[in-house]
């Protein structure tokens, strides 16, 4: 029992260690802030089930007794690596939405973090307190998905609220995923005398001790990041990505209409950025848009100026780094 739990683990610790390279190298291909973000939540996923696999292999779980079942094992690394996990999440949120603020940034992160270790650590060792130390977690999660719902809600009618329906049906499925977590630990956790109903053996405790639901939500943010980095790495030997490029077009597709909101571009300025992101000079841009040289060089001043960029290759990096 111990060899296949382990092995289980084992397979998600390596798939959250693919996907947090990749990120990492998407990061230092498009130099977004986000990539480095999602990498770090699925490093602290990785330590999480290794920690798992060195609870299995040092035998770390109590006897099998009513009185010693519902201990928390590792609480204050447990509630470090949770609290890393959801910090970079939390991170691609106010980012998304342009929030600079360090205090809403660092602030409930490190409030999950107090709530979690006094749960851990002054609470005495029952099932409530168990299923309240882990429900935290999700509790803190569907808390990001309202907030990003609320954020929805108060963006301007454009391109940029019409873009983020696109993730939609992602937000929707891991808010799912997190409910169905609670759940899970309600059931595994709160059932009175669960572990009898699986007889005198350790299948009880790593049942409890990991959440499917929770793997899920771990495994669809984690293909999010793999899909996602892929666009990335196919821009690695374009250096100014063309309509050429399939992945290009796709990536330009996704960034455009946040980029044009968030710097207020007009669809003349939006239609010049185009241009510049496929390489184009001002003579090509005017001859693909049929306006005068001087036209272009008008835009192209005011492209600089809302974007705060003193050169064509500036203002790429500032495109493809959102």
């Amino acid at each position: 029992m111990t060899l296949i739990f382990s092995l289980y683990s084992g397979a998600l610790l390596l798939f959250c260690t693919v996907a947090a390279s990749l990120m990492f190298a998407s990061f230092k291909v498009s130099g977004n802030k986000g990539c480095l973000y999602a990498m770090a939540s699925l490093v602290f996923c990785a330590l999480d089930c290794f920690l798992l696999i060195a609870g299995d292999a040092l035998d770390f779980y109590p006897g099998i007794f009513a009185d010693e079942f519902y201990v928390i094992g590792f609480p204050l690394m447990m509630s470090l690596i949770s609290t890393g996990f959801i910090f970079g999440i939390w991170l691609l949120v106010c980012r998304y939405f342009n929030e600079s603020n360090i205090a809403l940034a660092a602030g409930p992160p490190a409030l999950f973090l107090c709530v979690s270790l006094i749960i851990a650590f002054v609470s005495k060792d029952t099932n409530v307190v168990e299923f309240a130390y882990f429900a935290c977690k999700q509790i803190f999660l569907l808390g990001v998905a309202g907030y990003t719902f609320l954020k929805y809600k108060q963006l301007p009618e454009g391109a940029g609220k019409i873009n983020f329906k696109k993730y939609a049906p992602i937000i929707v499925a891991l808010t799912v995923l997190a409910l169905a977590t609670i759940a899970e630990d309600a059931f595994s956790i709160l059932l009175e005398n669960y572990y009898e109903y699986l007889g005198e053996s350790y299948l009880a405790y790593y049942l409890t001790e990991r959440n499917f639901s929770s793997d899920f939500f771990v495994l669809l943010f984690g293909i999010l990041c793999i899909k996602r980095s892929m666009l990335h790495l196919n821009l690695r030997n374009v250096a100014d990505p063309t309509v050429k490029a399939s992945n290009a077009k796709k990536e330009m597709a996704v960034i455009m209409p946040r980029f044009q909101d968030r710097y207020g571009l007009t669809p003349r300025e939006t239609e010049i950025l185009e241009q510049i992101l496929r390489n184009k000079n001002n003579q090509e841009i005017a001859s693909e848009l049929f306006i005068a040289v001087g036209t272009v060089k008008a835009h192209v001043h005011n492209l600089f100026a809302k974007t705060d960029c003193s050169n064509r290759q500036e203002l790429r990096e500032s495109f493809w780094g959102l």
